[in-house]
C-alpha cells in the first residue's frame, strides 16, 4: 500500500505475513540516497519489541548536544534517543524548541529518527483494548490548505465496523484540525487513556 500527500510523500510498504512491525515508513525528510539505502530495512522493525528504561545513557551536557546540532553534526541513534528522553523528562519549552529547530535545520538522519522513535515508544501512553484497531492520521500542518480527509475516513471506517484510533490536533495552518471536527460533532476528545478504550 502506498500513501502520499501533496508536497509530503510518505509511503508504507507492508509485508502482511510478517505483521505491522514490518512496515517501511519513508518520510519526505529522508534524502533520495538515504531512501535507496532503506530498501531492505524498516524503521518500525528496526525498533526493539521491548525497550528497557535504562537502554540509553543519560545526556551529560545538553549544551554540548545543542553545540553539535549548531555545527550540523549528526547524532547517533543512542544520542537522539537520550536527547528525547531528556527533553520529555526535565526541560523547558525553550530547550525543546532549540533542539527541534536545530535538528530540522541540520536535516534529520535515519539514525536520529530511529533513536527519537525509540524514545517516543518508551514515553508513550498505552491505551488498553486497541490491539486490533487501525490508526488513521493526516498530514496536519502541511501548509497547502488541504482538506482534512483523515477525520472523515476515520468516521467512515468506524461506521463500517473498524475499531479506529484517530490521532489529531487543533488547527494550526488550516480551517480546522481533527480535534476541532470531532469536538464539533460531540466527541469527547480529552479522555484519559484508561477510559478511552
Amino acid at each position: 500500500m502506498a500513501v502520499s500527500s501533496y508536497k509530503s510523500p510518505i509511503s508504507f510498504t507492508c509485508r502482511p505475513r510478517l505483521g505491522l512491525r514490518n512496515c517501511l515508513f519513508t518520510p519526505s525528510i529522508l534524502h533520495t540516497k538515504q531512501r535507496r539505502n532503506l530498501a531492505t530495512t524498516t524503521l518500525v522493525s528496526a525498533l526493539p519489541v521491548t525497550v528497557s528504561e535504562s537502554s540509553t545513557p543519560p545526556i551529560k551536557s545538553f549544551n554540548k548536544l545543542i553545540e553539535l546540532l549548531i555545527n550540523r553534526v549528526d547524532l547517533s541513534e543512542a544520542e537522539a534517543e537520550a536527547s528525547l528522553d531528556f527533553l520529555l523528562n526535565d526541560t523547558t519549552e525553550a530547550l525543546i524548541s532549540a533542539f527541534l529547530v536545530l535538528l530540522r535545520a541540520k536535516g534529520e538522519t535515519y539514525e536520529e529518527i530511529v533513536g527519537l522513535a525509540r524514545a517516543m515508544l518508551k514515553h508513550s501512553v498505552k491505551v488498553e483494548g486497541l490491539v486490533d484497531a487501525v490508526d488513521i492520521v493526516g498530514t496536519g500542518g502541511d501548509g497547502a490548505n488541504t482538506v482534512n480527509i483523515s477525520t472523515g475516513a476515520s468516521i467512515l471506517a468506524a461506521a463500517c465496523g473498524a475499531k479506529v484510533a484517530k490521532q489529531g490536533n487543533r488547527s494550526s495552518s488550516s480551517a480546522c484540525g481533527s480535534a476541532d471536527v470531532l469536538e464539533a460533532l460531540g466527541v469527547a476528545i480529552d479522555l484519559e487513556p484508561e477510559v478511552s478504550a
